[in-house]
């Protein structure tokens, strides 16, 4: 278990995200209390530019794709394989 001082202190071994592939990544921030999937995966998103996050349980990825719950969300993103990172930015988008 990663503490978050450890990870202020030694952050070249614990996030090097231009070395880990973004599921080691998101792993190793949820090792860190206080960061669940929605705040791993988005980081991952933005600062990697992983093109490839899908964050169905996002309040306004849920209300874009209104009518569906957040498992038919992932499934039908799975068409939008490997873009849904713009996909959630596109939906993010669509609301403003």
């Amino acid at each position: 278990n990663c503490r978050p001082q450890e990870t202020l202190d030694k952050p070249q071994e614990t996030l090097e995200t231009q070395k880990d592939e973004p599921e080691e990544v998101i792993y190793k921030l949820l090792q860190i209390r206080g960061i669940g999937p929605w705040t791993a995966k988005y980081i991952v998103m933005r600062a990697m530019s992983y093109p490839d996050v899908f964050l169905e349980n996002d309040a306004g990825v849920k209300k874009g794709l209104a009518g569906l719950s957040a498992k038919e969300a992932a499934a039908a993103a799975e068409e939008w394989r490997p873009w849904r990172s713009y996909a959630v930015m596109n939906i993010w988008n669509s609301l403003s």
